[in-house]
């Protein structure tokens, strides 16, 4: 995906509140370091293996996941992490216990979950993510593994899914960080 791609689909899913979004920044994972190339090889390898799990199909999607600044760096430095700060509101029960992300076309959600820093900008991260097989987890769970192994993830809606579920054990082999937006919600920030 470009960068151009990605300004859209962000802007179309923001619905409303399109017209008072405004992107500062747009950053593509460049995986410059050599730890970036080995998360990314990392995440190629665990496609590979879970395509051949589910018939030849890793169903790798796009997915939004929207967080502090503090976060993001964290993420992006060190990958995601159950300990401490928001990383623990982002792994909360929600849909069961691990990463929840947002499907393309709903960035608005994934900005819902980040926050405003002193400049009043949010940011959110543009991820792959190996969904493989997915089970429906449904709201208030406490699950925080796939029941079988047959699954891979959890949605809360298998037909039309808006909601992600990584678990934990899988967060920084199933999900890779492709761009980081940074922007501006007029209506969120009063700038």
């Amino acid at each position: 995906m470009n960068h151009y791609l990605v300004k859209k689909c962000f802007l179309s899913g923001m619905g409303p509140l399109a017209a008072d979004t405004r992107i500062v920044a747009l950053h593509k994972n460049s995986c410059s370091s050599l730890i970036a190339r080995a998360r990314l090889d990392s995440f190629k390898i665990f496609a590979n293996a879970v395509a051949k799990k589910c018939g030849g199909n890793a169903n790798i999607r796009p997915a939004w996941f929207g967080a502090s600044r503090d976060e993001i760096n964290e993420i992006v430095c060190h990958g995601f992490s159950q300990c401490g700060g928001d990383g623990a509101r982002k792994l909360g029960p929600m849909h069961g216990f691990g990463v929840q992300l947002f499907p393309i076309n709903s960035s608005i959600n994934g900005v819902l979950s980040s926050e405003s820093d002193e400049k009043g900008l949010r940011h959110i991260l543009l991820c792959r993510v190996i969904l493989g097989k997915m089970e429906v987890i449904p709201r208030g769970s406490k699950q925080f593994h796939p029941t079988s192994l047959e699954f891979d993830s959890g949605v809360d809606n298998l037909c039309k899914p808006s909601r992600y579920t990584v678990w934990s054990c899988y967060m920084n082999s199933h999900i890779f960080v492709d761009y980081i937006v940074s922007f501006r919600v007029v209506c969120f920030s009063g700038k």
